[in-house]
């Protein structure tokens, strides 16, 4: 079967992040695993539109198309849909990702051109729905579609059924995603943030699961509560072919909770090191601080880490408690300041402005909180009340969520105020925010010593003034 999978550009041309899929990546391991022909259509990375993408499918012909379904690519998505059926109404589509996983039923409402989509990881389940869509006569109608994990499809009478949720444990029967055709040679420098060390960059993803009860992120209904781990022979074997067969210099380890179990991070940094793969490697969507210790950042540093985020979010301990971010004022100074006296390592913090119970005040003090911190690098972002965050379905039951946000919601950009903010107020504290920050006489100079070439100059020129000029529109 010829399968093709999308990563799509959302309508408003978002791309501030140009990375390799690697959702995408295993879906893509598993169908070809099981004989079936598959290609993966990179929308962002190659800044494909709705109509450059209609012109791209009317002359080519596939069985199964599925997309990867954030909030922020709803729109997009169902006109790449319309689109497929239009030229080709016998192509089956399909979608997955964190939108499909949180508003299931919605999904298959808003996005009627879509026949089904999956709730969960789905591996598996996408090669079970690849081979009823082969063997049976009349797929969209088949009694074997309640077997498929995590599906979601329409009965009949048009009736959204959700077939129960199910989580893979055994993350090593997961074959690797195939880095033959989706090589991180063919993405940009500097893939996630503005700086990398070395030129060529592979994302990897060595947990699932998050048990943080924040109020704010939805990774704990998104891949479970329940943290499932691959093994570290497993993590170094995908790193060792990235390495030898594609030569990856650093790698982006892209977990929620990487630092969380000590001895999975203490085996991984003396894999490395025994193994002598020589490496980079970073954190960028961020550790938490009180799961750090000395010994620990020590290991890290030695191992190849330089670099990685840390949730901060607030600088208020009113928002901390809030929020449920489950830490204090008091151990973010604590962990920052041992980050700093006992590594290199650089550390971006990320902030977050403009939640519902925050007043001007609020967001002044978190400002003046970040900079007083031993940190390198800071991101401002806005609150967007994404489905599956505690915050969302307050608002939607108040009333003030509206399903046309969903093209605009993106954590740099103004789509919700709290009512003690005004919209232009917000824009102004998120760019006095960043400004104050970095135009510090030490933290400018840090980021003019760590550019190496003119190449990374343009890069970390161009983040800058999107940060300062096009965050909060």
């Amino acid at each position: 079967m010829k399968v093709l999978l999308v990563n799509p550009w959302s309508l408003k041309k978002f791309n501030v992040i140009v990375i390799p899929n690697i959702s995408l990546g295993y879906l893509a391991a598993s169908l070809m695993k099981e004989g079936h022909e598959v290609e993966i259509f990179d929308c962002v990375r190659d800044r494909v539109d709705v109509a450059a993408f209609e012109e791209y499918i009317k002359d080519r012909k596939y069985d199964l198309i599925g997309f990867s379904l954030f909030t922020t690519y709803v729109g997009a998505v169902k006109k790449y849909t319309e689109a497929i059926k239009k030229h080709h109404p016998d192509t089956f589509t399909t979608c997955g990702g964190p939108h499909a996983v949180l508003e299931p039923v919605e999904t298959l409402e808003i996005l009627t051109c879509i026949d089904f989509s999956f709730r969960g990881e789905a591996e598996y389940g996408i090669c079970k729905l690849a081979k009823i869509i082969e063997t049976e006569k009349d797929p969209l109608t088949s009694d074997k579609l309640s077997t498929v994990d995590n599906l979601v499809w329409r009965k009949p009478d048009g009736e959204v059924v959700c077939n129960p949720r199910v989580m893979i444990d055994d993350l090593d029967s997961l074959p690797y995603p195939p880095w033959e055709i989706m090589s991180p040679n063919n993405y940009p420098l500097a893939p996630i943030g503005v700086f990398s060390k070395r030129k060529k960059v592979a994302p990897i993803i060595a947990t699932r699961g998050c048990p943080y009860p924040c109020t704010f992120c939805a990774a704990g209904r998104m891949s479970g509560k329940k943290m499932r781990t691959r093994s570290v022979a497993n993590i170094l074997e995908e790193i060792k072919l990235l390495v030898d067969e594609h030569g990856v210099e650093e790698i982006n380890i892209l977990d929620d909770n990487f630092t969380l179990q000590h001895k999975l991070v203490e085996d991984f940094c003396h894999g490395l090191i025994d193994n002598d793969i020589k490496i980079n490697w970073s954190c960028p969507n961020g550790v938490r601080l009180d799961t750090l210790d000395a010994e620990l950042l020590k290991l890290m540093e030695r191992a190849g880490c330089y670099s990685f985020g840390v949730g901060i979010e607030w600088g208020t301990a009113k928002m901390l408690k809030v929020t449920r971010k489950c830490v204090t004022l008091e151990t973010i100074r604590e962990k920052t300041d041992l980050i700093k006296s006992t590594t290199k390592i650089r550390v971006t913090g990320f902030f977050m402005l403009g939640h519902p119970e925050e007043t001007i005040e609020d967001v002044e003090e978190t400002i003046n909180f970040a900079c007083s911190l031993n940190i390198d690098r800071a991101n401002f972002f806005n609150f967007s009340p994404f489905p599956g965050i505690v915050e969302y379905d307050k608002l939607k039951k108040e009333g003030k969520v509206i399903k046309n946000w969903y093209d605009s919601l993106y954590i740099n950009s103004v789509v919700y105020t709290p009512k003690n903010i005004s919209k232009k107020d917000l824009v102004r504290l998120q760019r006095k925010a960043f400004w104050k920050f970095y135009t510090r006489p030490r933290i400018l100079i840090n980021i003019l010593r760590e550019i190496r070439s003119f190449s990374q100059f343009k890069v970390v020129f161009k983040k800058s003034m999107r940060l300062v000029f096009v965050h909060g529109q």
